[in-house]
């Protein structure tokens, strides 16, 4: 039987002006909704605490203003560079990308973001670069930062601490040390904000510090529809990862406004959740991916999930009726995650946090600890 769900969580209490609006159109599991209701479940599977890490996105938000101190901003302020670059990898370069989606139609220079070993030759001693690396000891990230420091370019390091912290401090590289402790992908707090809080600083961007605080707010209000202890019924991400359990999830954003969050569901969904999922973007994904999807999509064993924002604008947002219309028609489970806030920055972190707490529910769903990622530790065990 196939279910309809439209709006959850739109009717709480509390502050769900950031809580997204879920619509599913999927077969519906109860084995699967009582599995995700069952507080033993989950103390049997997340044995490392990862709800309480990704839960914790609002507060390592609200923290970015007080990391962001410990660099001397007032002698660390260059002239307007020729562009922004950051370099990591997985969890410590979503937030790079975030920023970048952020300001990218607003800021004066270029920004990228580099998940390499090595930079573009573009990039000079008129470039400021972010180096980001959680545990400090990406392989990438700390290559990437030699390069950019036999160019010239002036470095700012984020790490917890390992090997890129103690190359910043032996050679005078600003750096800000943020809390240890967690998996790289539960830290995009520490990842985003002293990032935005280093492009402020720096005068590249406007000083949002404000919005950014209240935005953590009010994502720390929203929270409880997400919570665990939420039964199914009011609790949207539940609803949403009972749809996506078992399958191959296909994940779909739009350039310029969801295509970032888009992309840290799908590594969400990987890592947390270890299912097999992909990201893409409208208007690309219109001229290309659409027509495999619509031969040889297998409701059996695809999903889709669409991110929508009411900051869309309306070319894209024919494209999504059309797509999710032919989806549906295709008999291939939807989820629609749709972003009402009232402003850029709550439409790009609503949908994350939303997003995480899916890729959570997902791996209880099917019996997995979403702590651990077996895969990337054989291969760095490796590779050495």
């Amino acid at each position: 039987m196939t279910r309809r769900c439209a709006r959850y969580g739109c009717n709480r209490q509390a502050d769900t002006t950031v809580l997204p609006t879920v619509s599913i159109i999927a077969p519906g599991n109860p084995r699967i909704i009582a599995a995700l209701d069952d507080a033993s479940v989950h103390r049997r599977l997340d044995t490392a605490g990862m709800w309480d890490a990704i839960a914790a996105f609002p507060a390592h938000l609200k923290e970015a203003p007080a990391l962001a101190q410990q660099v001397d901003w007032r002698s660390y302020k260059p002239t307007t560079p020729a562009g922004v670059c950051v370099c990591g990898m997985g969890g410590s370069a979503i937030g790079g990308d975030l920023a970048r989606s952020y300001w990218e139609y607003e800021s004066p220079v270029p920004m990228l973001v580099v998940r390499a070993d090595r930079l573009p030759e573009y990039i000079n001693r008129f470039w400021m670069v972010i180096v980001s690396s959680y545990s400090g000891n990406t392989t990438e990230a700390l290559a990437a930062a030699d390069d950019a420091c036999a160019r010239g370019s002036s470095i700012l390091a984020l790490s917890a601490g390992g090997e890129l912290a103690e190359r910043a401090r032996a050679r005078r590289w600003p750096l800000i040390t943020v809390p240890g402790g967690l998996m790289p992908r539960a830290a995009l707090g520490y990842s985003f904000g002293p990032v935005m809080l280093a492009l402020m600083r720096w005068g590249v961007v406007p000083d949002r510090e404000a919005d950014l605080l209240r935005t953590a707010g009010q994502l720390a209000d929203a929270r409880a529809a997400l919570e665990p202890t939420t039964p199914a019924v009011s609790n949207p991400a539940k609803q949403a990862a009972a749809a996506l359990a078992g399958r191959i999830v296909c994940v779909y954003g739009t350039t310029g406004y969801t295509d970032v969050a888009a992309v840290r569901l799908k590594s969400q969904l990987c890592e947390n959740g270890k299912a097999v999922a992909f990201a893409s973007a409208l208007p690309e994904l219109n001229h290309n991916e659409i027509v495999g999807l619509d031969a040889s999509g297998d409701p059996e064993r695809l999903a889709v999930v669409v991110l929508r924002s009411s900051e869309e604008p309306k070319p894209a947002a024919r494209r999504l009726d059309w797509l999710e219309r032919r989806v549906a028609a295709r008999g291939i489970p939807l989820v629609t995650l749709s972003s009402n806030a009232t402003d850029r920055l709550s439409h790009l972190l609503s949908l994350v946090q939303m997003g995480d707490a899916i890729s959570y529910y997902v791996a209880i769903a099917t019996g997995h600890d979403p702590t651990p990622i077996p895969a990337i530790t054989a291969l760095k065990r490796e590779i050495g």
